[in-house]
């Protein structure tokens, strides 16, 4: 699940940029930064 939100957070942040929309993308980034700590930690434990 985590996964599937990642990659609708990439798609979202590419579409974003692509339109010009800095702070935007900037958010999906940071989520994508979040969802990559979530699961890195659900693999290691």
């Amino acid at each position: 699940m985590l996964a599937a939100q990642r990659v609708d957070a990439e798609a979202l942040a590419a579409d974003a940029q692509a339109r010009g929309w800095v702070a935007e993308a900037e958010r999906h980034q940071r989520l994508i930064a979040r969802l990559d700590a979530l699961i890195g930690q659900a693999q290691a434990g």
